[in-house]
């Protein structure tokens, strides 16, 4: 199991971390501390992405 890096179609950058990091702490849970790890990277990611275009909007 992997972080899904491709954003879903109609899934913002700000929606995609949310999910990324309510599946990360679940994997933290489980006591999957390196999937959990992935997961955050991407989420920090996306959130980057979304910064970017709220930045480029203004």
């Amino acid at each position: 199991m992997t972080p899904d890096t491709q954003c879903k179609v109609d899934e913002s950058p700000l929606a995609e971390a949310e999910r990324l990091l309510t599946e990360a702490l679940q994997l933290l849970d489980g006591s999957q501390a390196h999937l959990a790890a992935a997961y955050t990277a991407t989420a920090l990611d996306a959130l980057s992405r979304y910064l970017d275009q709220s930045t480029a909007r203004h």
